[in-house]
């Protein structure tokens, strides 16, 4: 039998409290009397070096970790795992809806109340419910150490352009109006909160850069071989497709393959026509990442810009690689539908 590694952010979402916490850790103690290990933190900085520092000290032998968090969380988990010692094929991973958008989770068909959701994922644990899933990893040059590349890992999407920014926005809203925050999600519950109030973000940046095309960075894509520079509207790299989104590819958690749309600015209407689901299906340039095509992205008109993995803010200096990451075993939900 494999470890079991419970790890849970109380700070996921809007927090949680002790009660929860404590039945979590009852539900995964009465399921495996013996080899298993809860740990509880506050933050993804932590979690990425404690599973990191954990991984390490347990080479040998397969390991199952259960994220109770949302899609930061479990982006944390997956970077401690690839920058450990251990080798990919040894280590499972379950995640839980104890997040903003649990998008990943919900893909994986896991319940939206945690107890049941655990329930869940340790009946398919015991029944070897796995699928391969594939990772974003996005590469770029560290802009304070010359000859140092920073490497990120994602499992769910990314964001570039004025989506891109997003989290970083709603962080700073989240930050000062806490309290607006949490009533709104006692009203409409998390998940759906967080779907608004990504729309009233985006839509609010679209309209401003309407208006001013500086707010869109000019970039150089390179792709297969081929060049091409516009100024870039929005951009999302997808690991499989989300009903938020009008984007429809062709593409599965399992596929060894990412998606890619970038959304050019052409002029004063594309920013207003952005709005429109069939504009942005006629205007938005497709690639598809795998293992022997990475797409680059250059900056040509400012040197940093920012860009978001999996719900968190991050940025790149001069440009950034999106490669096909590789794959992890997650465990999935008893509803979930297999690829074919």
């Amino acid at each position: 039998m494999a470890k079991i590694l419970l790890i849970i952010n109380k700070s996921s979402g809007i927090g949680h409290d002790s009660g929860i916490l404590d039945s979590l850790g009852e539900t995964i103690r009465k399921s495996f009397p013996r080899d298993y290990k809860i740990k509880i933190a506050s933050n993804h900085s932590e979690i990425k070096s404690f599973i990191q520092d954990y991984l390490n000290k347990n080479l040998t032998g397969n390991i199952t970790i259960i994220v109770a968090g949302g899609g930061g969380t479990l982006r944390a988990v997956i970077e401690g795992i690839y920058q450990s010692r251990i080798p990919l094929s040894r280590v499972k991973i379950a995640t839980l809806r104890m997040g903003s958008g649990n998008v990943f989770a919900k893909n994986l068909g896991i319940k939206p109340e945690p107890i049941e959701g655990l329930k869940g994922i340790i009946d398919s644990i015991k029944k070897s419910r796995t699928i391969k899933g594939s990772i974003i990893l996005c590469e770029s040059p560290d802009g304070k150490h010359k000859n140092k590349r920073l490497r990120y890992v994602a499992a769910t999407l990314g964001g570039l352009g004025q989506f891109g920014s997003i989290p970083d926005d709603l962080k700073r809203f989240h930050e000062k109006f806490p309290s607006i925050r949490k009533l709104f999600v006692r009203i409409l519950g998390i998940e759906k909160f967080t779907d608004i109030e990504y729309g009233i973000a985006l839509f609010s940046r679209i309209i401003r850069c309407a208006f001013n095309r500086r707010r869109c960075e000019y970039i150089e894509v390179s792709f297969k071989g081929k060049k091409e520079s516009f100024a870039l509207l929005s951009g999302v790299i997808l690991n499989f497709p989300l009903k938020a989104l009008p984007f429809n590819p062709e593409l599965s958690l399992e596929d060894k393959k990412l998606v890619c749309y970038l959304i050019p600015r052409r002029d004063f209407l594309s920013g207003i026509m952005m709005l429109s689901k069939g504009w942005l299906l006629e205007n938005a340039k497709e690639y598809t990442i795998d293992k022997k095509n990475p797409l680059r992205i250059k900056l040509l008109d400012r040197e940093s810009s920012g860009f978001f993995l999996d719900e968190d803010p991050l940025s790149f200096y001069n440009q950034v690689e999106i490669r096909y990451g590789g794959e992890l075993n997650f465990v999935a939900g008893i509803n979930y539908k297999t690829r074919g």
